[in-house]
Formats: C-alpha cells, sequence, structure tokens
C-alpha cells in the first residue's frame, strides 16, 4: 500500500458490523502498572524457548526490519508461512523473492531492544469497558501482542472497530486467565471491495496539535487522514478550545459535589459559550469548502469535540435543564458517528441519552433501538447480551 506498507483490504462488500477477524493473544500480559514491560518480558521468554520459527521470525520483523531488508515483499513472506488460507494469494504476490531460509534464520542473540520496538508498535491494550457505568475501567486493562491484528493499519476516521473476548481455551496466553486472550475485529461501517480496513490506534478525541506527534513517536508515522488535515487548519484554537473545555468540566464535577444549581447553570453557559465557538469555525469550513478537503469537513471539526458536548448534556441534566440536555445529546450521537463509529464511544453516548429520554417519556423506543444497534455494531451479540448487560437501564426505560 505504498508508503503505508502492509495493510489489510476488503475482498467483498461488507455490513456495519459484519465480522472480520477473531485472533487468540500471541502473548499475552495481566492487568497491572508495568503491563508494557511485562508483555516484553513474556515476549523475550517465549521467543528464547521452542517457539515455532514462522511464528518467531515475524515477532521479530513486525517493523518490517529483516536482516535481509525492509522491503514489505520480506514481510510478506514471513506472514504468508503462517498459513492463513485467506491470506494466501496476496502474500504470493507480494513475495518479492524473499530468501525465507536467511528470513527464518535466527539471530545469534536476542535483543530486547527490537522486541521493545515491536511491542511498542504492535501491542495492544486489552481495553475494559465497565458497563454498568459505562467508563473505561483502566485497573481492568491488559496488554497483548496480536500478530495478524497487527496488519491494521491506522485512521483517525476508524472503518474497523476492536473488541476483546475469551476463548476459554485451556492453556491460554497469560499468567493466570484474567485478561481477555481474543481480539475480535468488525466492520464499524459498511464497505466496498478494495476499501482499506482502518484501525484508530488512539484515543480519537485528542487534538490534533497532541495527536499527530504522539503517532510519530509512538508509531513512527506521520498521519495524513481526512481528520488530520481538516483539524491542522485550526490546530492552535483547537488545542485552546479543548484546554477550556477541559477547564470547564472540572468545573462541572466540582459543581455537582456540592450539589451546587447556580454553579451548575454558570457552567452550562460557559459549555454553551465554548461549543458556539468551536461552531463558528465549522460554519467557515461550511461556508467555504476546498477541494483537497472531505464534504463533511465541518462536522469532522464539530465531532473531536463531541466529548465536551457530551459533558455540556451531562452538565445540562443535572441543573435540570433537560431540554438543552436532550440537544446536546441528540447532537452527540450524530457526531460520534463522523468520528468514532460503531465504537464504545458511539453505544455511550446512545445510552445516556436513552437515559435522559426515560424522564421525559418521549422517543424511547426509538432510542431504545438505536442503541441496541449501536451494541450490536460493536460487539455484535444477540438482544440477549444487550438485556443482560445493560439491565438496570432497561429497567428505567421500561418504566417510563
Amino acid at each position: 500500500n505504498g508508503d503505508r506498507g502492509l495493510g489489510l483490504r476488503c475482498t467483498r462488500e461488507v455490513q456495519a458490523g459484519e465480522l472480520l477477524l477473531v485472533e487468540q493473544a500471541w502473548a499475552l500480559a495481566q492487568p497491572h502498572q508495568e503491563a508494557g514491560e511485562h508483555l516484553i518480558d513474556i515476549c523475550m521468554s517465549k521467543l528464547n524457548a521452542r517457539c515455532d520459527p514462522v511464528e518467531r521470525a515475524v515477532v521479530l520483523n513486525l517493523q518490517g526490519s529483516c536482516s535481509t531488508g525492509s522491503g514489505d515483499g520480506h514481510r510478506a513472506a514471513l506472514f504468508r508461512e503462517l498459513d492463513i488460507p485467506v491470506f494466501s494469494p496476496a502474500f504470493a504476490t507480494l513475495d518479492e523473492g524473499a530468501d525465507l531460509c536467511s528470513l527464518l534464520k535466527a539471530p545469534t542473540s536476542l535483543s530486547r531492544a527490537r522486541v521493545q520496538e515491536a511491542v511498542k508498535r504492535n501491542a495492544r491494550k486489552t481495553d475494559w469497558w465497565e458497563l454498568t457505568t459505562l467508563l473505561l475501567d483502566e485497573a481492568q486493562a491488559g496488554c497483548g501482542l496480536w500478530l495478524i491484528a497487527s496488519l491494521f493499519n491506522h485512521s483517525c476516521l476508524n472503518n474497523v472497530v476492536l473488541s476483546h473476548g475469551y476463548s476459554g481455551r485451556p492453556g491460554a496466553v497469560g499468567d493466570r486467565g484474567q485478561a481477555p486472550d481474543l481480539v475480535v475485529v468488525r466492520a464499524a461501517l459498511a464497505m466496498s471491495a478494495g476499501e482499506e480496513l482502518l484501525l484508530n490506534y488512539v484515543y480519537p478525541f485528542e487534538p490534533v496539535a497532541e495527536r499527530r506527534p504522539r503517532l510519530k513517536t509512538v508509531y513512527g508515522f506521520d498521519c495524513n487522514c481526512d481528520r488530520c488535515r481538516v483539524e491542522s487548519l485550526h490546530s492552535a484554537r483547537g488545542l485552546e478550545f479543548a484546554d477550556r473545555l477541559d477547564d470547564a468540566l472540572r468545573h462541572f464535577s466540582e459543581a455537582r459535589r456540592e450539589r451546587n444549581v447556580a454553579k451548575l447553570s454558570k457552567v452550562v453557559d460557559s459549555l454553551k459559550a465554548i461549543v458556539a465557538q468551536v461552531e463558528e469555525i465549522a460554519a467557515i469550513l461550511e461556508e467555504n469548502p476546498r477541494e483537497t478537503l472531505p464534504a463533511n469537513a465541518a462536522d469532522l471539526w464539530r465531532g473531536s469535540f463531541v466529548w465536551g458536548v457530551q459533558g455540556l448534556a451531562m452538565a445540562a441534566d443535572v441543573a435540570g435543564r433537560r431540554a438543552e440536555a436532550l440537544a446536546a445529546y441528540s447532537r452527540c450521537v450524530h457526531l460520534i458517528q463522523q468520528v468514532a463509529p460503531s465504537t464504545f464511544y458511539e453505544f455511550k453516548y446512545r445510552m445516556m441519552m436513552l437515559q435522559s429520554l426515560t424522564t421525559e417519556g418521549s422517543d424511547i423506543k426509538t432510542a431504545l433501538r438505536a442503541a441496541e444497534d449501536a451494541f450490536q455494531r460493536c460487539f455484535a451479540s444477540d438482544s440477549r447480551l444487550f438485556v443482560q448487560r445493560n439491565s438496570q437501564r432497561l429497567q428505567d426505560a421500561q418504566k417510563a
């Protein structure tokens, strides 16, 4: 894929929520503060043991740094030898005459720095979302290395969504069987044959002025996706808005703890003023379209601050300003589909909107179906799991 290296593409049309990949971790570290370093130790131990030579070579050359050359053809030759039938035809065309014997030859000494680099750029945290609170539980996050999943390239506009699960297999990798050992990848959007499958490597709402340097430092590339190009036009203002929203949300937390209605209303007004300034730049993008930017440039800009709109919705809800809260939640669910479709964030915002609607008693069924749809696109389970995992909120909706 040109300067993007190896990647994955659709070979046929796929629908949103369709299952694309289930893979068991090659190495897995359990949740604790030093999970990343622990994973490196696990990989070193496995590589020094009697590891399959093909798997060993794939891990050591995940960044295309083969001793015989750094071309993607060499990496393709290694992945082809993993004998994954669906990939074999594609990898055969990328072989470029690689010397497989040389590639599989084990280095005389195993460099921790080399393993560390492979882990840093290819490992993934096993994010754990607590469905009761709709919050990310960092204490439950492990860290793992999945070989095939490492082939997904990055975009700040994902079209696939990744979750984790348990294989239930005896002897599954991991110390105590606590962290989920499966990575499950689904289509976030409907896609056509030939489209590249893209995963967002970073927190989706980080300002571009912070997001781009992080991608460069950790993964070694400059992102030039549609979102980055749109946001970079006003990156300084974007950073300013993010800082001001952060500050306003801190005031919201304080006012909520104090149960101070006057302070809460003041926070709502402050958040509305910041969101209005974000909207001013969106209006400029709409009034002055550029051929080099996507048609939805204004919504991509707005979507980068959807977390601030969520904060506005929560603050308005707590302050008793229901109409403003519902308008903000409605805005959230529209914008999240622009910048992070089918992610847990979309499901979270839809559930928060549903919860707010239960106090109003209107449009509950529509919101409920939309939340269920988002849940199934993210986790692609049947309705029973949706009901089981969200029982309390659904009981509130049923009463309403």
